[in-house]
């Protein structure tokens, strides 16, 4: 987790990553708790769509 500060000045916490060479970033409630995302992953295979 980093700290940054953003455009309105406000300071943010932000998870930071290394992918294909970019460093990237995007706020915590942007993520999903591994669990659900290999359900999903998993409901995606077992049934070809998208849960609900």
């Amino acid at each position: 987790m980093q700290r940054s500060q953003s455009r309105c000045n406000r300071v943010v916490d932000l998870v930071v990553f290394h992918y294909y060479g970019h460093w990237s970033e995007f706020p915590p409630s942007a993520a999903v708790p591994i669990a659900d995302a290999v359900e999903a992953v998993r409901y995606f295979c077992e049934h070809g769509k998208l849960p609900r």
